[in-house]
């Protein structure tokens, strides 16, 4: 995304899709997790991002 890395022969739109859709995995990924733990989300992101507000 920065065009430090090697293309591999794609085009910026596939560079571009292909990060779009690791990013949606690592983030599902993250939200199992949380399941997993029984970790509430929205209380947490406004605990430690929103209460400085």
């Amino acid at each position: 995304m920065t065009g430090r890395g090697r293309t591999k022969g794609k085009t910026a739109e596939q560079i571009r899709d292909a990060f779009q859709l690791e990013f949606a995995d690592v983030l599902c990924q993250l939200l199992l997790l949380a399941r997993h733990f029984q970790v509430d989300v929205p209380r947490e992101i406004a605990r430690k991002w929103l209460s400085h507000e």
